[in-house]
């Protein structure tokens, strides 16, 4: 898994958290103390340097050219050690962090991911810091009096998601993208700054046909340089653009066998198998049940630190199966498109557009966030949203296996936010490029999201754009069948249940009978996660 538990002090101070199966790791240097866990078997890398120790986490894949780089890293220069990180970090996919340690000056660096997919926080205290991936850790930290933020979760129950920058409690913050965070121990100081940013990123003049050419390459070479030492790798195969796109660049260098997780009555499976079956892969149907809802649910809301709401653990109980199948997977996670409307084409993030998408004050969004300098709201979005959503499922997924993700890809996404926004409108330019480069007998089977085969892009385009896909999922739904791999109507009996048996009413002065499906599962998941933490574990009844 991807977790890690660290702290600089003068002194131990805790015995790290879950250390009957982590890998404790201790450095000391006079009154310099530095204790980090991390649970990576295998799967760490630790570079000494000229004055230093150089640690890279996570659950990660490498490209080809990563030994050769990390090898060659000597010294951490001052005047370059952001160039060094950049490029480090065109050699790694995955979710990760790296620290650096230096010994001399006793200055700790933490540095996020890119796009701050990681969920790494930390806390200070007068004498020290930490760092960790897991909220819930506060509670191994020494005098720290748990204090709820209520922005928080105020945050969770009207947007489904924390905003960028929020956690649970006071005190502790969540790094923020291609953040750099520098530990003076003789100080005792934080200071915060950036290697990257979404202003590097400029629209340019391309013909069309050029720039299909283009992504589509970078897309394909990308997976060709992945080092994969598995002799099976899996794809997460579903009925969208994405696993598909994935499986047929992927099937050309490694030998992959696909799975779909999903009830039996799915558009999602059956679309799957077509795909399966045209790409001549193995595919095996991971079948989702709807016993004890909550309960297979738990561990998740415990591991993704109460940020992934429940209605978004669609594949409840089946890690440990999808664990069986195969240990790295393929994931469609960040695929292609842009999220912004017609009207929000080639614009900077503002406070009206970003109004239309969340709720929360001005300072709460960060709105003039230099980060967000582009002409596109799709890097503000995935700020505030996918990192503080999508991006936890992802987490919670590398507990049990290792995903690649090969649309993080900073050289395909800085392309793709280049090209005319308004190409990509409703996955119009995305579709096109797959009619182009998929064979016939894979553009021409059903897109789940409307229904039509992904060679009539036009068609497909016009239908998103008129929000096809909700209506028909709730007709769907209330027939009893899903035209995506989940029916919730089965478990709104025990969605029910289990809120009628927590203290809603410390969150909320509405009856349960006046909320939707969504409104009752972000209750729900702040109150089990509230209530894990007064029981300091997620076994809670």
């Amino acid at each position: 898994m991807s977790k890690v538990f660290g702290y600089i002090s003068d002194r131990h101070l805790i015995d790290l958290p879950d250390s009957n199966h982590a890998f404790n790791h201790l450095i000391q240097n006079r009154n310099f103390y530095c204790e980090f866990s991390s649970n990576l078997e295998g799967n760490w890398f630790k570079r000494e340097m000229d004055h230093g120790i150089l640690m890279l986490f996570g659950n990660i894949t490498t490209l080809d050219g990563f030994e050769k780089f990390w090898d060659n890293l000597s010294s951490w220069k001052l005047d370059d050690y952001k160039i060094q990180v950049r490029t480090l970090f065109t050699y790694i996919n995955g979710l990760y962090c790296l620290i650096y340690l230096d010994r001399t000056s006793q200055t700790t660096y933490i540095i996020q991911d890119p796009l701050g997919f990681y969920p790494l926080f930390i806390f200070k205290d007068a004498t020290s810091v930490y760092w960790m991936s897991e909220q819930h850790d506060m509670l191994y930290i020494p005098a720290v009096k748990i204090q709820w933020n209520q922005q928080a979760v105020d945050s969770m129950l009207s947007n489904g998601h924390l905003l960028s920058g929020q956690t649970w409690f006071n005190g502790l913050f969540r790094t923020h993208a291609a953040g750099i965070y520098v530990f003076d121990k003789s100080a005792n100081l934080i200071s915060q700054d950036t290697y990257w940013s979404w202003s590097v990123v400029q629209k340019q003049s391309i013909d069309s046909t050029e720039a299909m050419e283009k992504y589509y390459s970078i897309f394909d070479q990308y997976i060709r340089r992945l080092q994969i030492k598995e002799e099976n790798v899996g794809v997460s195969l579903s009925g969208g653009l994405d696993s598909r796109f994935i499986s047929f660049c992927a099937k050309k260098y490694f030998n992959i066998k696909a799975f779909t997780f999903s009830m039996k009555s799915s558009l999602d499976l059956q679309i799957a198998e077509q795909v399966s079956k045209s790409l001549e892969i193995e595919h095996k149907h991971l079948e989702i049940e709807y016993s004890e809802f909550i309960q297979k649910r738990l561990f998740s809301v415990w591991k993704t630190s109460g940020m992934l709401g429940i209605d978004h653990m669609h594949e409840g109980g089946l890690h440990d199966s999808m664990k069986t199948f195969a240990k790295t997977y393929f994931h469609g996670f960040y695929g292609g498109g842009i999220y912004g409307s017609t009207s929000q084409c080639n614009k900077r993030i503002d406070e009206s557009i970003a109004k239309q998408w969340f709720k929360g004050s001005v300072d709460q969004l960060h709105i003039d966030d230099p980060f967000y300098d582009i002409q596109n709201i799709d890097p503000f979005i995935t700020d505030h949203k996918i990192r503080n959503e999508s991006a936890m499922s992802l987490y919670l997924l590398s507990y049990f296996c290792k995903p690649i993700i090969p649309f993080y890809n900073l050289e395909w996404m800085t392309f793709n936010l280049s090209l005319p926004d308004e190409w990509q409108v409703n996955n119009k330019f995305y579709l096109q490029v797959l009619k182009k480069y998929l064979p016939s007998e894979l553009s021409s089977i059903n897109w789940q999201k409307t229904g039509v085969p992904i060679e009539h892009e036009n068609m497909n385009a016009f239908l998103m754009q008129v929000r096809y896909s909700g209506i028909r999922d709730r007709v769907f739904n209330q027939l009893g069948k899903s035209a995506h791999f989940f029916n919730y109507n089965y478990a709104d009996d025990q969605i029910d249940y289990e809120l009628y048996k927590q203290d809603y009413k410390s969150l909320t002065e509405r009856k349960i009978s006046s909320m939707n499906r969504t409104e009752k599962l972000r209750l729900l998941t702040v109150l089990l996660f509230q209530k894990m933490i007064r029981y300091r574990t997620y076994e809670i009844d």
